[in-house]
Formats: C-alpha cells, structure tokens, sequence
C-alpha cells in the first residue's frame, strides 16, 4: 500500500508541475515577447516586452511604414514593486543604424521616443537606463511595414492543444489504469 501511494503522489507532483509550466508559458518575468499584437479582437498596436532583474520595460507601437517618423511608447516599471520609474534618464539607440533616438517623459513612468527605421525588417533598441539605477536592456522585434492583420491571422492558427498536452494526458489515463488495476488486485 505504501508503493501505492509513493506513485500516486510522485505521478500527482509530476503533473501539477508539468501544468504549472504550461499555464506559465510566455508569462514569466524572465521571458519576453517580439512584435506581438495586443491580444483584442481589433488589437490596434503591437507590444514587446523585456524584463531584467532590475526593471520591465514595454514597448507600445503602432503600425509605420519605413522611413515613416513614428512615436513608439515605452512603459519602464521597477521589477520588486512595479511601480512606474519615473525621472529616467537614458540613452536609447539602434546599434545596426548607428543612431540615438530621442524621447520624452508623457507620464509616470512612460516614455514616447521619436524614431525612424530605412527598412522594412525587424530592428533592436538597446536602451541603457542611466537613473534612478543602472540597468540595460535590448528589445528586438520592432519591425516597420509589418501589418496587425498578419500577426492575428498568424496567432489565429496556433493549435489549442500541442503534443505536451496530449502527452500528460495520455500519462493520466495510463496511470488511473494501471492505480485501477493495482487496486483492484489488492481488494481481491
């Protein structure tokens, strides 16, 4: 009986981890997001998350074509008590075009920075924050000429469930088959 309820809490514990990893999925504070649209049915800009040990950063962006000045948003919040980092001073460049860009503080917080990109393709902001603490951060995945239809269309196709989650499963039927067995062995 003590074999029986070594697997039944070992199995148990190997599947609320396995699900703990899956709700988790992509929503860690280490992970990060590229160019994904806002999760709406009519998202109307992308967003691109970073994270550090010190701050998360957020960059809002509205469709633009290259070439096109645009205004991205940038949401800068400490990592222990997101509370917005407000006064910041940095610098925010693309290393690729050899260019800083400029920005400005329009709330607690939140930072618009001016910029324009020569090509439709994906480019990086390395922004290295100066004050209220040192940090570095580099957010890929800005991509000029790149539409929000496209990207839902794309987000649409995703299957619901993946091979991981038949996977547990077929795990948990076979193991409430063979506890069914083993039970029913020892009643006998």
């Amino acid at each position: 009986m003590k074999v029986l309820l070594t697997i039944l809490f070992a199995s148990t514990m190997l599947l609320c981890s396995a699900q703990h990893d899956h709700d988790h999925a992509g929503h860690d504070h280490a992970g990060h997001s590229h160019g994904e649209p806002v999760n709406t049915s009519k998202a109307t800009y992308f967003s691109i998350s970073e994270s550090t040990k010190s701050a998360e950063y957020v960059l809002h962006y509205e469709p633009f074509q290259a070439n096109q000045r645009t205004k991205l948003k940038l949401y800068v919040s400490d990592w222990e008590t997101n509370i917005p980092v407000d006064s910041a001073k940095m610098i925010i460049r693309c290393e690729e075009l050899d260019k800083r860009f400029s920005f400005s503080k329009i709330g607690p917080g939140i930072y618009e920075i001016t910029a324009s990109f020569p090509d439709n393709k994906a480019y990086e902001l390395s922004i290295d924050l100066k004050a209220p603490f040192e940090d570095q951060v580099h957010i890929f995945g800005i991509e000029p000429g790149k539409s929000l239809e496209e990207e839902v269309a794309e987000e649409e196709g995703e299957p619901l469930f993946t091979w991981v989650t038949w996977l547990f499963l077929g795990l948990g039927f076979l193991l409430g088959v063979v506890l069914t067995i083993i039970i029913r062995q020892k009643a006998k």
